[in-house]
């Protein structure tokens, strides 16, 4: 952390505080350049200082430093200390390997708010009986049969409210409770197997 320290030292020599405010997280008050594409062209060459590993002290082994960067500005993004350190946090957390550089805006804000009751929500959705599954069947081209069945998850809350596979799927992955979901997936689709199997269908593939 020293030498990251030291390497951003060196690259902003303009910086009002360089600060260490986590376990993998440093913080860097800059006074206000011009519009915003000249803020991120200063962002840009950090990732580009962090881009080569760094030599540590004994020389024998090499740090890579993978650099996310959220970006807060004063006073639009926050007025005090906190609410700038804050904003700034959630758009580092926005950030990630595609989109490396995050500018603060209010609707990261409602989008993690969103994703944290979801999240929570999600931890009962399998006793609360909220997630169903639809069959699709897939065709054979040459014989106009049903080959196989597709199942695909759903989500339902609060009686009819659906929420989409791509913002529920993550988060399941993300938690671990992929697992439990998918134990039910395959249950669930081995006993439509076996009603489908009951009425006169050949044994297909899920």
């Amino acid at each position: 952390i020293i030498k990251s320290v030291a390497i951003l030292k060196d690259l902003f020599k303009d910086s009002l505080y360089i600060s260490r405010a986590g376990e993998r997280e440093l913080v860097i008050v800059l006074p206000y350049h011009g519009d915003n594409e000249q803020i991120k062209k200063r962002a840009e060459k950090i990732i580009d200082s962090f881009s080569n590993p760094i030599l540590t002290d004994a020389g024998v082994e090499a740090l890579f430093v993978n650099v996310n960067i959220g970006i807060a500005l004063y006073p639009e993004d926050g007025e005090d200390v906190g609410t700038l350190l804050g904003n700034a946090h959630l758009a580092t957390h926005k950030a990630n390997v595609d989109t490396k550089i995050v500018f603060y805006t209010e609707q990261i804000k409602t989008h993690i708010a969103e994703t944290t009751l979801l999240t929570n929500k999600l931890f009962g959705s399998l006793q609360k009986e909220e997630f169903f599954l639809e069959f699709q069947p897939q065709i054979c081209c040459d014989t106009e049969k049903v080959a196989g069945v597709e199942a695909l998850l759903r989500l339902k809350f609060d009686g009819n409210k659906r929420v989409g596979p791509d913002r529920f799927v993550p988060i399941l992955e993300t938690t671990g409770l992929i697992y439990d979901v998918g134990s039910w997936v395959l249950e669930q689709s081995l006993r439509e197997h076996k009603r489908l199997v009951s009425k006169g269908f050949l044994p297909l593939r899920f």
